[in-house]
C-alpha cells in the first residue's frame, strides 16, 4: 500500500497543527522585534552617549574631586580652575543623563564658585538661578549637598547655603559633626546669633575637645558685648588648648577687667606675663586697666600717657585719662580728651557715658542730656547694622542694604566705614 500523499489527499489533524504552531511562532517572533524596536533604538542610543560622553557616575566622581580640591585651594585663579572643569564635567554628563538632580547640583555649586571670576558671564549667573531652581533638596545624596553647602558658602552666596544647610540640619543623616561646623558659619554670617549658640552647644556635647563651639559662641557674645559669656568661652578655649591661646588670655584679661574681678585678672595677667611678654608690651594699656582697677591711679595714668606718647590715637589710652581727670573734677580737660577719643572711634560707648558724666558735673545739664541720648541711639543703631551687615552679607547683589548701612555709619560720624559701605555698594551693583 503506498502511503505517500498526493494533491488531493486531506491534510492529517497532526500537520495542522504544527502548521498552526509555527504560523503562531512567526507572529510571536514579529511582535517581539516591532516591540523592541524604540527600546532597543533607545538602549543604544543611550550607549553610544556613554561611549561619546563617558560613564555618568565617572563624571560625578571627577566633579566632585574637583570641587573638593577647590575649596581646599587659597589660589583664587586655581580655585576658578577646579570648578571650571567640574562644571564642565557636569554639562557633560547632563547631556548623558538628562536633569537628574546630582549633576544640577554640582554644576550650581561649580558655576557659583566661579561667580567671581572675570570669565563668569551674565549667562552664566542665569543659568545658576535656572538650575538652582530645578533642584529638590530631599531627592540629593547628603555628601553632595554637604559639598554644595560649602561652595556656596565659601563664594559668599549665603543664601543657597542656607537652603542647603536647611535640609541637612533637619535630617538625621550623613556626618552631624561637619554639618554643625558648617552650619555654625553660615548662620553666624547671617547673623542668626541665637541659632549659632543652639548649634555651637550640640557640637560641645558632641565633641568636648573641639575648640569650633567655643569659638563661635565667644564671636556672639563679643557682638553681644556680653563679658560673662565671654569669659566662659575664653576660659574653655584655653583649657582645650585651642589655637592662638596667648591672643584668648589677652582678651580675657580685658573681659576680667570689665567685670572688675582684680583678682582672676591679675592671676591671668602674670600668665600671660610669662608666656608672652612681647604681645603685653603691645598692649601696655591692658596693664594701666588693671592698674586702675586695682586703684593705683597715679601709676596707671602715668602709663596711659607713656602710650599716648607712642601711639597718639590710642582711643583706650584716652578714656582711661579722661576717667582719672574726671575723678579729679578737671571737667574741661575731661571734655577735651573725650572729644578727641570720640572723633577717632565714634561708636565707643563709654567715651560718650563718660563725657555725659562730665557736662553733668560741669552743670551743662542739656548738653548731658544730648550726649546720653545718643549714646541709646548709638546702642540701639549697633544692634540694628549688625542685623543689616547679616542681611548684606547673604546677599552679594543687594545694593539698597548696603547703602542703608553706608548712611547709618554716616549718621554717627563713622566716615571711613561709610565709605567702605557706599564702595561695597557700588560693586554690588555692576
Amino acid at each position: 500500500m503506498n502511503s505517500s500523499k498526493g494533491w488531493g489527499d486531506k491534510p492529517q489533524q497532526n500537520d495542522l497543527d504544527q502548521l498552526e504552531k509555527k504560523r503562531w511562532r512567526r507572529i510571536w517572533i514579529t511582535f517581539a522585534v516591532l516591540a523592541s524596536l524604540p527600546i532597543g533604538g533607545y538602549l543604544l542610543y543611550g550607549l553610544g552617549l556613554k561611549l561619546v560622553y563617558g560613564n555618568p557616575h565617572t563624571l560625578i566622581q571627577q566633579a566632585r574631586q574637583e570641587l573638593t580640591e577647590a575649596l581646599a585651594d587659597d589660589d583664587l585663579a586655581s580655585q576658578a580652575e577646579h570648578a571650571a572643569i567640574a562644571e564642565d564635567l557636569m554639562r557633560t554628563t547632563l547631556k548623558v543623563t538628562g536633569n537628574q538632580q546630582t549633576p544640577l547640583l554640582l554644576l550650581s555649586a561649580a558655576l557659583t564658585l566661579r561667580k567671581h571670576d572675570d570669565s563668569f558671564t551674565e549667562e552664566n549667573y542665569h543659568e545658576l538661578t535656572d538650575f538652582s531652581s530645578q533642584i529638590s533638596a530631599p531627592k540629593c545624596e547628603t555628601d553632595d549637598l554637604l559639598l554644595a553647602a560649602e561652595a556656596f558658602f565659601h563664594s559668599g552666596d549665603l543664601s543657597r547655603a542656607d537652603w542647603a544647610m536647611g535640609h541637612l540640619l533637619t535630617h538625621d543623616e550623613g556626618d552631624r559633626t561637619a554639618i554643625l561646623h558648617l552650619a555654625v558659619q553660615v548662620h553666624f554670617d547671617l547673623g542668626s546669633e541665637d541659632n549659632v549658640l543652639t548649634m555651637s552647644k550640640e557640637l560641645a556635647e558632641r565633641d568636648p575637645k573641639d575648640c569650633m563651639p567655643w569659638m563661635a559662641s565667644a564671636f556672639v557674645y563679643e557682638n553681644r558685648q556680653i563679658p560673662e559669656g565671654m569669659v566662659d568661652c575664653y576660659r574653655a578655649l584655653l583649657e582645650r588648648n585651642c589655637e592662638e591661646p596667648d591672643e584668648t588670655r589677652l582678651k580675657l584679661v580685658e573681659q576680667l577687667i570689665i567685670l572688675g574681678t582684680t583678682a582672676d585678672a591679675r592671676k591671668e595677667f602674670e600668665i600671660l606675663k610669662l608666656d608672652d611678654p612681647q604681645l603685653l608690651a603691645d598692649n601696655r594699656i591692658l596693664e594701666a586697666k588693671l592698674l586702675s582697677l586695682e586703684g593705683e591711679s597715679e601709676e596707671a595714668s602715668k602709663l596711659a600717657e607713656e602710650v599716648l606718647t607712642k601711639q597718639p590715637r590710642n582711643v583706650e589710652a584716652l578714656v582711661l585719662i579722661s576717667g582719672q581727670l574726671l575723678a579729679q573734677q578737671q571737667y574741661q580737660q575731661t571734655i577735651e580728651n573725650l572729644q578727641k577719643a570720640i572723633k577717632i572711634d565714634p561708636v565707643h560707648t563709654h567715651a560718650h557715658y563718660l563725657l555725659g558724666q562730665a557736662y553733668a558735673r560741669d552743670g551743662q545739664k542739656e548738653k548731658a542730656k544730648e550726649i546720653e541720648a545718643k549714646r541709646i541711639a548709638i546702642l540701639d543703631m549697633l544692634v540694628e547694622l549688625h542685623r543689616l551687615e547679616g542681611k548684606a552679607g547673604s546677599d552679594s547683589q543687594d545694593v539698597e542694604t548696603r547703602k542703608q548701612i553706608a548712611e547709618m555709619y554716616e549718621m554717627i560720624g563713622w566716615d571711613e566705614k561709610a565709605e567702605y559701605w557706599r564702595q561695597a555698594a557700588r560693586i554690588a551693583g555692576r
